[in-house]
């Protein structure tokens, strides 16, 4: 996915020249235009941004009233400002607004790229992933106890956010002008998407103050809604419970004899401690095997959590079974002998 830098300048003769100097680095980056603050602050709501590159100088909306604009609601967009006063001037100001640069016009074309390039390798710090299910990976990053600054790209529509990580929680979220919480419903409901990290992330308030699931579950449940279902015997009440009894009662037979099967090929090598069910672990499996029918990932069979000191197995199923057993044993024999089981939700 091709990011965006918007180059702002009222010279469209200049406008026009580095928009062609730049587009032999169209792999890398997209280069938009505006002609002054005020057009580029329309370009914002809707379209996602990873530079801003602007003049200072400029009719309708100058640069420093385009900078306090992006303070105020586009905080993580970093930008750079070019003008043709004196360097000493030019210092002043990047320190005083906290851009992360400037060039002094007349300026070559490669020092741009170059500065181009050192924003976007750092937004990208921590690697750059595509088509990701946002869901699975944020689940992940709480698991993790992630601190990270995450940009993402729906690759459906092309919209674009960036979501706040501090050891695993999530504080902060924005898609266009929309901030908090109810960007976070957003950009959950997105199925497939491209992911920019940077690992790290800087001090700011908690703006989410909830927990992941609880916001994907919300997330979900507004996209469903939002959709419309064609009626189908499934709705009716009585067919439904049949089916659920009777995918419960292939589950729990199948997860026993995985279970079984474990016991029987390990032994006292797998050291399991316990079995047994946990309405949280049963959402996140819920939600993990919904969003990889969705996606490219397929469904969920099983997973492997590796903690210190005590390991533990997650096998797909209404309800997921969890398994306590010893780190000792190795993940590669387990996980080798659950992959040639029959998931319980396969067909």
């Amino acid at each position: 996915m091709v990011r965006n830098i918007l180059f702002i300048d009222s010279n469209a003769i200049l406008s026009n020249a580095i928009e062609k100097s730049l587009a032999k680095y169209s792999e890398r980056f997209s280069v938009l235009i505006a002609c002054d603050g005020f057009e580029a602050v329309k370009l914002l709501k809707k379209t996602p941004v990873s530079l801003i590159v602007t003049e200072l100088v400029m009719p309708r909306m100058d640069g420093m009233s385009l900078i306090n604009h992006l303070r105020e609601n586009y905080s993580d967009i970093p930008a750079i400002i070019i003008s043709s006063m004196d360097d000493t001037r030019l210092q002043e100001i990047a320190k005083e607004s906290g851009i992360v640069g400037y060039l002094k016009k007349p300026f070559q074309t490669k020092k741009l790229v170059a500065a181009i390039n050192s924003v976007l390798q750092k937004e990208a710090a921590g690697g750059i992933m595509h088509d990701i299910s946002p869901t699975v990976f944020f689940q992940l990053m709480e698991m993790d106890a992630k601190s990270c600054t995450i940009r993402i790209i729906d690759n459906k529509t092309h919209q674009g956010g960036i979501l706040y990580f501090k050891d695993g929680e999530l504080l902060d979220a924005r898609i266009g002008n929309l901030h908090g919480i109810k960007a976070a419903y957003e950009l959950f409901s997105w199925d497939s998407a491209t992911i920019f990290m940077r690992n790290e992330c800087d001090p700011r308030e908690d703006n989410i103050k909830s927990a992941l699931t609880p916001i994907i579950m919300k997330a979900v449940g507004m996209k469903d809604e939002a959709e419309d279902h064609q009626p189908d015997d499934s709705t009716d009440p009585a067919r439904r419970d049949i089916l659920n009894k009777e995918k419960t009662s292939s589950s729990s037979s199948s997860n026993s004899a995985r279970i079984e099967l474990l016991k029987k090929e390990l032994g006292r090598e797998l050291g399991l401690k316990e079995c047994f069910q946990d309405a949280q672990v049963t959402e996140v499996v819920e939600q993990l095997t919904e969003h990889g029918n969705k996606s490219s990932f397929g469904k969920f069979k099983f997973a492997y959590l590796d903690y210190v000191g005590r390991n533990k197995i997650v096998l797909s199923g209404q309800p997921p079974e969890v398994l306590d057993v010893e780190p000792t044993c190795s993940s590669d024999k387990i996980t080798n002998l659950l992959k040639d089981c029959r998931n319980p939700d396969s067909s």
